[in-house]
């Protein structure tokens, strides 16, 4: 069981490092900084695949297990400058290691303050400001902390969400199921582009 928990973690790791910024080559490699990434398009969803030929290199990483550093449930889990973030949606904290596994800190601040959430639900990276962003949907905010988990700001979100992902001009592209939005919102839209300032611009 611990063996297939390390080698889920490392092929997370390995999908999210290769997510960012990345350009299509002729509907199969994509360019993403220095790796290139195969895209098996065409690949049977029955068939099992041999990757070992686009690896050179396999790093298992076993996290560090402390009294702090119990996960409950991995949401998502990213990788980003040689830090390691995990969302455990179980007991709502951000866990943050290093690329040896070595625990950090984490952003556990349940509560109703106004540094606080009710919940964490999602979180990205935010790359151009260096910020790590939280989403507490039960509270309706996006929430905003430096990378050494010091918590900068918060926005109230104007109506429901499902998923966030920062953008490089300050704005959000989100997920809204309109199911829950039929009364802030005439039409039915799914996919929606905010502002800065929490405002709908593109749909």
């Amino acid at each position: 069981m611990m063996k297939e928990n390390i080698l889920f973690i490392v092929f997370c790791l390995f999908l999210n490092v290769c997510h960012r910024k990345i350009i299509i080559n002729e509907g199969k490699i994509i360019k993403s900084g220095e790796m290139e990434i195969i895209k098996l398009m065409d690949a049977p969803t029955n068939t099992s695949i041999d990757i070992s030929p686009f690896l050179d290199t396999i790093k298992y990483v076993k996290l560090e297990l402390t009294e702090e550093s119990i996960i409950g449930y991995i949401q998502k889990l990213t990788v980003y400058e040689d830090r390691i973030y995990i969302l455990d949606t179980q007991t709502s904290p951000l866990f943050v290691f290093n690329i040896n596994g070595e625990y950090l800190f984490k952003i556990s601040n349940v509560g109703q303050g106004p540094k606080e959430y009710s919940q964490l639900d999602f979180f990205d990276i935010d790359f151009k400001n260096k910020q790590i962003v939280l989403t507490d949907l039960m509270g309706y905010w996006i929430m905003k902390y430096d990378l050494d988990g010091h918590f900068i700001n918060r926005k109230k979100i104007p109506f429901w969400i499902e998923g966030i992902v920062p953008c490089h001009d300050n704005g959000y592209a989100i997920y809204a199921n309109y199911r829950k939005n039929k009364t802030t919102m005439k039409k039915e839209y799914n996919l929606m582009y905010l502002d800065s300032l929490m405002n709908i611009t593109k749909v």
